[in-house]
């Protein structure tokens, strides 16, 4: 499970650094969509490093089935908040704005089952 989670990890923060970058360059000066593409940066570099945390977890616990629904829920909010921010930034496109709050529902519903989880080993120790 761990490889999984250090791969999305990399790809999702490759694409936060790339974003936060290019930025300025591919909204050709748009406040809104500048803005949109440096929150889509913000958010992917975030929850990238929790995958790495996550990742490291599931490597030290034999019961991981709610660090698979964190990572889950945090891939999910990845490609469709930070995706559908930057395809709204880049083209208008209301796809873009039909994923966002899905993703970030996402990310919510993620850290709520990491705090499940939390409780839940601290029950058993």
């Amino acid at each position: 499970m761990a490889k999984v989670e250090i791969v999305v990890a990399a790809i999702g923060g490759f694409a936060g650094v790339a974003l936060g970058a290019a930025g300025a360059h591919l909204t050709d000066g748009d406040v809104q969509a500048g803005a949109f593409i440096a929150t889509a940066s913000q958010y992917l570099l975030v929850h990238s490093t929790a995958l790495l945390g996550i990742a490291a977890l599931s490597a030290a616990r034999p019961s991981r089935y709610l660090l698979r629904g964190v990572a889950t829920l945090f891939t999910i909010g990845m490609i469709l908040f930070g995706g559908g921010l930057t395809l709204l930034a880049l083209t208008g496109s209301p796809i873009g704005r039909f994923g966002t709050p899905f993703g970030g529902t996402a990310f919510l519903a993620g850290w709520l089952l990491l705090g499940v989880y939390g409780l839940s080993t601290r029950a058993k120790s």
